[in-house]
């Protein structure tokens, strides 16, 4: 994320990261030789888009559209799209259950600064 301020970067990164872990454990893009398409669009100086493209669900797996989890406390994992809802501006997917997915958000760089001010 070449030419923003640090905290900027890693909140974005850390979103980054969130996305595409999902991509690749609740899709056919985490199995052997799967891929995954990142998008990183600037919408003006201030508004950033994310969108992590899958390739589908794995053959035989439950199929399901990807939703923010209440997560017990002690639970390892189930926090990330709450943690993308909660760095964002808003965030959702677009795609057909079945079929490759696009899981997005979009931040406000003022968000990032606020949050990393935290």
């Amino acid at each position: 994320m070449t030419g923003l301020p640090t905290t900027e970067a890693d909140l974005l990164e850390l979103l980054v990261a969130e996305l595409t872990a999902n991509a690749c454990t609740h899709s056919a893009s985490g199995d052997e030789g799967g891929f995954l398409t990142l998008q990183v669009a600037f919408l003006g100086n201030s508004v950033i888009r994310i969108g992590v493209l899958d390739q589908g669900p794995r053959p035989g797996s439950r199929l399901c559209f990807p939703s923010v989890q209440v997560s017990e406390a002690d639970a390892e994992d189930g926090r990330g799209l709450a943690l993308v809802q909660g760095i964002s501006r808003r965030f959702g997917v677009l795609g057909s259950i079945g079929e490759p997915l696009t899981v997005w958000a979009v931040v406000h760089r003022s968000d990032l600064r606020a949050t990393a001010a935290l």
